[in-house]
């Protein structure tokens, strides 16, 4: 799926567009093309991560890349499979239903936070094996809202 998303690079907002390409995400703007690694990620929350330059491919100007993951971190609660909440909020639509099958990059609930609208999206592809919640609840950054296995 892809996203429209504005960065800022070198303190000059611009528009981007991004999607996932297995462990990677593709940043494309206009004709460059920037294929980025994803090494590990974890959720933030509503925490601001500075970029940190990456090489495009193919050469030319520097992208933004995910920062490494804050040291001493939680886990995620819920175990293996598990999808947390990136923030506290309250979940305005549960998106898939059990036993459907997702791919990495899929939207599978829908958050309301500070008078925004955010996607939860699935950190990988396979079957939802569980949810953990409804339209309505309150939940806190890190609970687990489904599962995929």
């Amino acid at each position: 799926m892809k996203r429209e998303i504005v960065v800022k690079v070198n303190g000059e907002e611009v528009t981007v567009q991004a999607s996932r390409e297995g462990s990677s995400i593709r940043v494309e703007q206009g004709q460059e093309s920037y294929l980025i690694e994803v090494v590990s990620e974890q959720v933030l929350g509503a925490q601001v991560v500075p970029p940190v330059a990456s090489a495009p491919a193919g050469g030319g100007r520097a992208a933004p890349r995910a920062a490494a993951p804050a040291a001493g971190a939680a886990p995620t609660p819920g175990g293996a499979g598990a999808v947390p909440s990136p923030m506290t909020g309250v979940i305005d639509k549960v998106v898939v239903s059990e036993g459907a099958v997702v791919n990495e990059g899929d939207p599978v609930v829908v958050l309301e936070a500070m008078k925004m609208y955010i996607d939860v999206t699935a950190p990988s592809s396979g079957t939802v094996t569980g949810i953990s919640v409804k339209s309505g609840d309150s939940v806190k950054e890190g609970q687990a809202l489904l599962t995929i296995g």
